[in-house]
């Protein structure tokens, strides 16, 4: 007879994929830390799992707003489908891939994970999905530390990159990020316990603003900045005196802030727009025709149309000395429902360049060009939020 104390539990079944050991692959982040966002990817081995044998994970790191703003996970290897994500996430960000450790990793999620919680903003749906990365983060020291910023922080080859990216920085209100940029005689630079980052805080009675417009004059270490920002209601300028000195802001005084008229704004931003706009000539176009493009794109839907975003793949407009948020796209498709396409661009060269990407494609053929255009001031962005479908429509209501 058996006695029930000898009976035991022999495990057995099936593990669901989430429970399975995960062992580390690679990993890297783009050097994008002072552009306010960062991509991480992170590769694992999903050990002894009949589901699949890896897992691929995505995080779009803020750090201004958001923290872990974003995250994607792919169980087991598909290629087209990472590709997609990197094209449309990472690679948007126009940084290089910079490999990091295990533990780099991992302290990027934990640190960026923990932020989202203070700034009490949502996490992503999957997150548990990724809970085992925070299970493994431990605190790096300070050598460390000093190692991930360096990886983080793309190299500063100029003075007048190291003003745009310490300007966008202080008006973000991202002091650890401007910190980076800063030397004040202390290098214990730590993302959380930096020596009194305060000192950046040059314009306390603004929240966090984006910097739409930066212009950088002075010579030998000596500069003003003339900063159009906004606070997501008013536009305002402000002029900073820095001084830089190998790669570093050493001194920085604000001089003056005034608020300027959504107008005036508008009149300082403003710059030629080239438009051209395709209609579809065929009635029937097979389903395999699209617009097949290899740059890093974002697509964003709105009621009478679809808005690709086409990016270029590195930040040298932070190079230049009058520097322009939104220099770092070549262009925009914007879709209608009528199969319409308009094109947009501030150069003829880059205008061109995303005309021949377009006629070019598998779409072309079944495409007629219905006229170019060039517009002292940008108006795509007004035809994506009118009620039109129809460009040369919305251009003779608009008497443009």
């Amino acid at each position: 007879m058996i006695n029930k104390t000898d009976l035991r539990v022999i495990e057995g079944g099936i593990r669901p994929k989430e429970e399975c050991e995960k062992r580390f692959i690679s990993s890297y982040v783009t050097d994008t830390r002072l552009m306010g966002a960062m991509g991480l990817f992170i590769r694992w081995e999903v050990v002894n799992c009949a589901e699949c044998d890896e897992l691929m994970q995505f995080f779009y790191l803020d750090t201004e707003e958001y923290g872990l703003e974003n995250y994607f996970g792919i169980w087991g290897y598909d290629m087209p489908r990472m590709r997609h994500i990197e094209r449309t996430t990472i690679d948007c960000l126009g940084g290089k891939q910079i490999s990091l450790t295990e533990k780099e990793a991992c302290s990027l999620v934990a640190h960026y994970h923990n932020l989202s919680i203070k700034w009490n903003v949502e996490l992503p749906k999957e997150w548990s999905e990724y809970q085992f990365v925070l299970d493994r983060a431990t605190e790096l020291n300070q050598t460390e530390h000093q190692e991930l910023v360096e990886k983080i922080c793309t190299p500063m080859v100029s003075d007048i990159q190291v003003a745009n990216y310490y300007m966008m920085r202080v008006f973000g209100k991202d002091f650890d990020g401007a910190s980076y940029i800063y030397d004040n005689g202390n290098h214990n630079n730590h993302e959380e316990s930096v020596s009194d980052t305060s000192i950046h805080n040059l314009f306390p009675e603004f929240p966090p603003c984006t910097m739409f417009r930066n212009s950088v004059t002075g010579d030998n270490g000596a500069y003003l900045c003339e900063s159009l920002i906004n606070d997501d209601f008013n536009y305002y300028i402000c002029t900073t005196e820095l001084n830089i000195s190998d790669g570093k802001v050493i001194y920085a005084k604000p001089l003056s802030s005034f608020q300027v008229s959504h107008s005036e704004a508008a009149l300082i931003l403003s710059r030629r727009e080239f438009i051209s706009v395709y209609d579809v000539a065929e009635d029937e176009v097979p389903p395999s025709a699209a617009l097949e493009l290899d740059l890093p794109t974002t697509c964003t839907f709105y009621p009478n149309g679809k808005l690709l975003m086409v990016f270029k793949n590195n930040n040298d407009h932070v190079k230049e000395p009058v520097f322009l948020l939104n220099n770092d796209i070549y262009g925009t498709y914007f879709i209608t429902p009528l199969g319409q396409f308009v094109v947009s661009a501030y150069t003829a060269e880059n205008i061109r360049m995303l005309e021949n990407s377009l006629t070019d494609s598998s779409i072309g053929p079944y495409l007629d060009i219905a006229g170019k255009f060039t517009f002292r001031e940008p108006v795509i962005n007004e035809f994506i939020g009118s009620d039109f479908f129809d460009f040369i429509d919305f251009m003779d209501a608009m008497d443009l």
